[in-house]
């Protein structure tokens, strides 16, 4: 359940919305009076395929956004209000489900819930949007992130295809619990591997690994003073 709580007395505004799921989505309006909100990315029931869009000051739905038309049911990825009150959203179909798609889309909606434009992208990797009127970037060609791929491909010695040898069929059978099993094909990961040894070769698999996890050991460090 989504509760809108107002923070000024503590009190749950309106009633507790049904989502049906763990909310992935959570965004506020910059004038505080409109939430998005939307399961998690993970999630798979009818109710994936919505973004609402919630009156904050009484916790009312005033729009169910379905993102239709697609071949794969889409779910939404992460979404923003613009400047002028329009919202912008990212969804693509469930990455376990299937890979090498088109099935990804970049939504506008008027403040009203009418669809402005659907924009396919090239690949089902999720988009960064930025706040307000900054614009929206593709990870791909964000330095400041890890590329595509690359937390998966420096978790094992080998690479990306060790990584699947090694746990692939872990995520098989966790997999096996939900609608549409399915298992990482090998024409799947050699294509993932063809991918990332074209970014990095696998002489500098460890050299990245180091430096990823010296990166990430300062950001602790900095974190644990900076609370002291």
């Amino acid at each position: 359940h989504l509760r809108v709580i107002d923070l000024a007395t503590g009190r749950q505004r309106g009633n507790a919305i049904d989502l049906r799921g763990p909310l992935g989505t959570l965004r506020l309006s910059d004038d505080g009076h409109r939430l998005l909100a939307a399961q998690d990315i993970q999630t798979e029931n009818e109710e994936s395929k919505y973004l609402y869009v919630i009156d904050a000051d009484d916790a009312a739905i005033l729009h169910r956004l379905e993102h239709v038309g697609a071949r794969y049911q889409q779910v939404v990825a992460d979404a923003h209000f613009a400047a002028d009150g329009s919202i912008w959203d990212d969804s693509g179909c469930r990455w376990d489900l299937v890979r090498s798609t088109n099935d990804a889309f970049l939504w506008h909606w008027s403040a009203d819930g009418r669809l402005l434009s659907r924009t396919a992208r090239d690949d089902i990797r999720p988009l960064l949007m930025l706040p307000g009127t900054r614009g929206i970037l593709d990870i791909a060609g964000a330095q400041l992130l890890p590329a595509q791929g690359e937390p998966i491909d420096l978790n094992a010695p080998g690479g990306i295809a060790d990584y699947a040898k090694r746990l692939g069929p872990l995520y098989h059978a966790i997999a096996l619990s939900r609608r549409n099993p399915a298992a990482w094909s090998e024409h799947l990961i050699q294509e993932a591997e063809g991918e990332r040894r074209e970014k990095l070769p696998a002489s500098k698999l460890g050299e990245r690994s180091a430096w990823r996890d010296r990166n990430l050991m300062a950001l602790v460090a900095h974190k644990q003073r900076s609370t002291g």
